[in-house]
């Protein structure tokens, strides 16, 4: 997959853009807060179907400032398996719409047809941060393995909404909540199920990426052998070798255990949007047992994996997208990042504040730096 130009209008702080990118190694370079992460998230929006960025509401993706503007695009030409297609999303207010050729589609259809692999300062924090990060990471690979994963994932949110909506209806019900609890009981039918099929999963991607992972890992430390592992926790006890009607058994039996605390809170309490992904290394929890730095290598470590076995599946490389991540790494996980995209037949997109690290040491060509100043690509002096 090919993105050959990138065109904006009233996106972020960018009024009008049009950018014709590189083959191989796009580098935007500024400091901060010029716009340089705005680009690659409009990328990442226009085949995620999403943005990556913690907004609460899409009505953050406009410009409104320009002459009092409501409206705005964002809009690529990709190149996938030899097939051109202009991908498109429009912005109106908090609505989006995506396009493919002038034709209407959805989120679900982008991710299957546009794998993307992203570096975050975020995902690299996701160790020491709460669950939420850690869940998103398996969900993105579940997603990027398998895009048909997206409608199971959207299934069940749709069925927690569902369920929270009538706890809560419980919980603030003056009298016998007898009718709720009926709702709440058909709703449980389709809600237990579609959580252990997600739970399953997620287990099995994470299995898949078992070997890739130590091997990524050991590069990062030079070839030392080290012991590590992924462990998936509902309610704190690990479930990687549960068979899948115990998985489903124990979802059940703990919405039993809950069941007073989930009409008392009018939130659902027993799921896959309550387990954690544990990273283990020589057994140990990474969260309490390495160092920040240490952390960081076993996420940079787990996102090398899923392009080395996305590849492994289907003979292709992702987009890769670093956002701002080589300034958070140290010189020695840095060096051997940049060694390995150097490796890779990918199409890369690099957000940095300055271009002191060398990303070839033995040749520029193949890549394009495009300065970015306050919405503006400034050319080349």
């Amino acid at each position: 997959m090919l993105v050959k130009e990138l065109q904006l209008h009233n996106y972020r702080n960018f009024k009008n853009l049009r950018l014709k990118l590189g083959p191989k190694v796009n580098v935007f370079v500024g400091k901060n807060g010029q716009g340089k992460t705005n680009l690659i998230e409009s990328i990442y929006l226009l085949t995620r179907g999403q943005s990556f960025r913690p907004t609460k509401t899409d009505s953050f993706l406009l410009k409104t400032s320009y002459e009092h503007s409501t409206q705005g695009f964002a809009h690529l030409r990709v190149l996938n398996h030899d097939l051109e297609s202009d991908l498109k999303v429009q912005l109106s207010g908090v609505r989006k719409t995506y396009l493919k050729n002038n034709k209407r589609l959805t989120s679900t259809q982008l991710v299957k047809d546009y794998p993307v692999v992203l570096f975050s300062p975020e995902s690299l924090n996701a160790i020491k941060n709460g669950p939420d990060e850690r869940r998103i990471l398996v969900d993105e690979w579940l997603v990027l393995l398998d895009p048909h994963q997206m409608k199971l994932i959207q299934k069940f949110r749709k069925l927690l909404k569902s369920r929270n909506k009538i706890l809560k209806d419980i919980r603030i019900s003056e009298g016998p909540a007898t009718q709720q609890k009926r709702v709440l009981a058909s709703i449980n039918e389709l809600y237990f199920p579609v959580a252990a099929e997600l739970t399953l999963n997620r287990i099995s991607a994470l299995k898949r990426l078992k070997r890739s992972f130590k091997e990524a890992l050991q590069g990062i430390f030079t070839g030392q052998d080290v012991d590590i592992s992924v462990d998936y926790l509902m309610s704190g006890h690990s479930v990687m070798e549960v068979t899948p009607d115990l998985v489903k058994e124990m979802i059940i039996e703990r919405a039993n255990e809950l069941s007073s605390a989930e009409q008392d809170s009018g939130l659902s309490l027993v799921g896959p949007h309550k387990h954690d992904i544990q990273f283990l290394m020589f057994g140990e929890d990474s969260r309490y047992y390495c160092s920040q730095g240490q952390q960081r290598a076993l996420i940079l470590a787990f996102k090398m994996a899923q392009i080395i076995e996305f590849h492994n599946v289907f003979n292709d490389y992702p987009l890769l997208m670093l956002d701002d991540v080589l300034s958070e790494l140290d010189e020695d996980k840095r060096t051997h990042l940049v060694q390995f995209l150097r490796r890779i037949d990918a199409q890369i997109f690099i957000t940095t504040t300055d271009l002191s690290f060398r990303f070839d040491q033995d040749s520029e060509d193949g890549i394009s730096v495009f300065e970015i100043q306050q919405g503006q690509i400034i050319p080349n002096r």
